[in-house]
């Protein structure tokens, strides 16, 4: 594969969302995929911001950026990092009277929709996750109040249907806290966003994630409790995390 040229003047003249997407179009086809808010935006929350988000495509066979001329209607959320799985790429969006939308990017027609439903479009994107779990769209949401996430996950045959997977109560990691096993801050109360689920294993456990941690740990929902995964290392040491193009374990 080629080096990547990926001097932009766009990189260095404005301040976009700095999460960029590696998806994969087809067995041996990648495109590297930078959707960002315009810096010149319509003032009014209430108003569309028609034309207010630009989008440029890396595509690896011709080594070469380019611009999109047709992109979403909606600014997209800046505090995130989009998911991508059956070559299609997401984004959250600003809310918009009052809803938070879900952007979706075709890779192999290279053009954008909206989902037509999600299960907490009410809340705001800042408590809300995309990720990716066997190869589907998932969603979580936690609610503030109640240190309680939920996870949905978006079925193959249908957009509309979401079924959620999991319920996770954050305050219930206070034993393993005690343990002295703690390797996360995002079980203080003032940290708002949900917990990222990074995979399903096999016995149903999963493994989650936060942008405000130090690594992995690992949820069991028979018995609403967290755990090291590593359990073996000393109390002094945590595991590092860094997310991969590995799509599932």
């Amino acid at each position: 594969m080629r080096k990547a040229k990926y001097t932009r003047e766009t990189l260095r003249d404005i301040n976009p969302v700095p999460r960029l997407a590696f998806a994969k179009v087809t067995l041996c086809d990648y495109k590297l995929v930078w959707l960002y808010n315009s810096d010149k935006y319509n003032s009014d929350a209430m108003s569309l911001n028609d034309g207010f988000t630009k989008c440029e495509v890396f595509d690896f066979r011709a080594n070469a950026w380019r611009y999109l001329t047709c992109t979403p209607r909606y600014r997209i959320f800046n505090d995130q990092t989009p998911a991508s799985a059956n070559g299609l790429v997401y984004w959250l969006t600003e809310r918009y009277n009052g809803e938070t939308k879900v952007i979706v990017f075709d890779l192999q027609t290279e053009t954008f929709r909206l989902l037509p439903k999600n299960p907490a479009a009410s809340s705001h994107p800042d408590h809300i996750d995309l990720c990716i779990l066997d190869n589907r769209l998932c969603m979580s949401k936690r609610k503030r109040t109640t240190m309680i996430q939920k996870i949905w996950s978006l079925q193959l045959s249908s957009e509309e249907t979401w079924i959620k997977i999991y319920t996770i109560d954050l305050r219930s990691c206070s034993s393993w806290s005690q343990s002295g096993l703690i390797a996360f801050t995002w079980t203080r109360m003032d940290v708002i966003r949900p917990c990222t689920p990074v995979a399903i294993l096999k016995n149903k456990e999963i493994l989650l994630n936060h942008r405000y941690g130090d690594g992995l740990v690992k949820y069991d929902p028979q018995t609403k409790s967290y755990s090291s995964i590593y359990n073996h290392l000393s109390c002094s040491r945590v595991v590092p995390y860094f997310q991969t193009l590995i799509s599932h374990i």
